[in-house]
């Protein structure tokens, strides 16, 4: 971009630094320089949100002038570039992300800025040796919680610093210190809520024999078919898994004898049967479409995609390997809660596949208690700092790195979670209790930054744009379709229909949807976008039986409480 004002440090003193007015894009020393160059971008004050000037303001050119002549500044600079010129001399050449889980249910993630200092360089009077960082919303949000720690502070009036600094993901906010923990908390759902169990045991026997109808018929449609693509055959699996559980979830409210055990009790354990056969074929490499281990990259990937990288949605590229896998992840946790001999015939290949996208290198390789370290890098598809995952792999794009469909990397994130749950009940160690928190954290840091960067609130038009993360007029799409390094749209891979974009960032339904939805956006969701083109919503979104369309959309929300009774007349 052109047109901007930027600020440059130089380690060290005495250097004439020589810049190209004419093309303004060259930079050159006098003579042989060697040291460090700093740019700092001054944006426009607050006064100016709307856009950005070419023009030098006033202020800037009185600091330059006088800067360094003396230690008496009438001319005070403004706050915010004074802040830079005071930390200007520090800066981060690296860091380290580390985790902790201090308390049951309570995950910490900490940053470690690792820093260089110019050295004996002191621009302004009281200068500072702190790093100067900026921080994305997502990181305010839990930073503000630990205000009193003295290993960071963050700045958040304007009179301390008064310039913007704007990003896709929203203004940035100023924080000095080389070192930022914060506490996520974890979540304690299981394969269900104890709220869910109670409310189905709450279900009249009329509602039960409606339900176990529909299952009972779904249970032998849209199986899984050995030479489905991977992303195809995990769906089905998984939904095949997620059947099975509804049905087991209301007969567990029944004795043994009732009428709904008696009548359905066998197509359940036949379809579980069923989905054992699937899960198998696919952990012993008998599909069309076997997982391999990649050596190069240290990952396991599809035969199909690792001979051509455009097959099975880039898999081979690691493309997409968290949707991939959750779906699996979630229909073995499920299979390893019904059968315990199947956690210990396939347990080490299901960890495989969880260590592919959701490894944690507790340990180093060469420890005993390693596993998977040498083999699976750390949380593949986490960007630490970003507060979520990418789903790119190895492809380039202009945008940088992006993510379609949040939910499943939700999905991803909750089927290793509940996969580590069942493989410590089987054998219960150090190990597999810190997989399990690990995977907690990873989901809980993943759903933070959904709700920030995907789900949009709309504010009041005519309020700055200061006061929202998106404009005004992008956020009343209320969900992001595809979100990148460099952009956020409101499409998606396979179109820009609005449905499109909210249904593949709610798809698939779990009992850890509930905690990703607030029901204040979903109803503004449901009212805004679902309830206007709910008649005429194509028959790929309503299912078998376009009464139920949406319906799983819509019990998570309480104002659809009337619209649900008016559909469900009919059901």
């Amino acid at each position: 971009m052109e047109n901007l004002t930027w600020m440059l440090f130089v380690s060290e003193p005495n250097t004439t630094i020589v810049f190209n007015t004419i093309g303004s894009t060259q930079i050159t020393t006098e003579g042989k320089f060697n040291g460090v160059l700093r740019l700092a971008l001054l944006p426009p004050p607050q006064k100016d949100l709307d856009h950005y000037t070419n023009s030098f303001e006033q202020t800037y050119q009185s600091t330059f002038h006088t800067v360094g002549e003396n230690d008496s500044n009438d001319d005070e600079p403004p706050s915010a570039m004074k802040m830079l010129i005071q930390h200007s001399r520090v800066y981060p050449i690296g860091a380290d992300v580390s985790w902790g889980f201090p308390s049951k249910d309570v995950g910490t993630v900490r940053f470690d800025f690792k820093t260089k200092s110019f050295g004996g360089m002191n621009l302004l009077k009281g200068g500072d040796s702190d790093l100067l960082m900026l921080a994305l919303p997502h990181h305010v949000d839990v930073l503000s919680a630990n205000d009193d720690s003295k290993e960071y502070k963050m700045i958040r009036e304007k009179e301390d610093f008064d310039l913007i600094y704007r990003t896709i993901k929203g203004h940035m906010t100023p924080v000095i210190g080389s070192t930022w923990e914060y506490k996520e908390q974890l979540t304690t759902v299981g394969f269900d809520s104890k709220n869910t169990l109670e409310k189905a045991a709450e279900l009249s026997h009329k509602t039960k024999t409606t339900i176990l109808d529909q299952v009972a018929l779904d249970v032998k449609r849209v199986l899984p078919t050995l030479d489905e693509n991977i992303y195809g055959y995990g769906k089905q699996t998984a939904r095949l898994a997620q059947l099975i559980h509804i049905a087991k979830v209301l007969l567990d409210t029944e004795d043994d004898t009732s009428s709904l055990s008696q009548k359905y009790g066998s197509v359940i354990e036949e379809s579980q049967e069923a989905l054992y056969g699937f899960l198998v074929a696919f952990l012993s490499g008998t599909t069309a479409d076997p997982l391999v281990y990649d050596t190069n990259f240290g990952g396991l990937v599809t035969q199909d995609g690792l001979d051509d990288s455009m097959n099975d949605f880039g898999n081979g590229w690691y493309n997409d390997h968290h949707f991939h896998y959750g779906y699996q992840l979630y229909a073995c946790a499920l299979m390893g809660q019904w059968n315990e001999t199947f956690v210990t015939e396939y347990g080490p290949v299901v960890d495989a596949v969880m260590y592919d996208v959701a490894h944690s290198s507790y340990a180093s390789s060469s420890s005993s208690e390693s596993e998977g370290g040498a083999f699976f890098p750390f949380a593949r598809h986490k960007a630490w700092f970003d507060g979520h995952s990418f789903a790119s792999g190895l492809f380039r794009f202009a945008s940088g790195k992006s993510m379609e469909s949040s939910s499943e990397s939700i999905n991803c994130y909750y089927g290793a979670y509940l996969w580590s749950m069942v493989r410590g009940m089987d054998s219960k160690t150090k190990l597999l209790d810190h997989q399990t928190n690990f995977a907690r954290l990873l989901l809980a840091t993943e759903i933070r930054g959904i709700k920030t960067y995907w789900h949009m609130m709309p504010k009041d038009e005519n309020s700055p744009i200061a006061a929202g993360l998106f404009n005004p007029m992008f956020a009343k799409n209320l969900m992001v379709g595809n979100l990148g390094m460099m952009d956020a749209t409101v499409s998606t891979w396979f179109g820009n229909n609005p449905l499109y974009v909210h249904m593949i960032n709610f798809m698939p339904v779990t009992a850890i949807t509930r905690q990703l939805f607030d029901n204040s956006y979903l109803e503004k969701e449901f009212s805004s976008v679902i309830q206007p083109i709910y008649q005429n919503v194509e028959m790929a979104w309503y299912g078998r039986n376009k009464k139920w369309g949406c319906f799983s959309f819509l019990v998570w929300s309480n104002t659809t409480a009337s619209f649900l009774v008016e559909s469900g007349r009919d059901m």
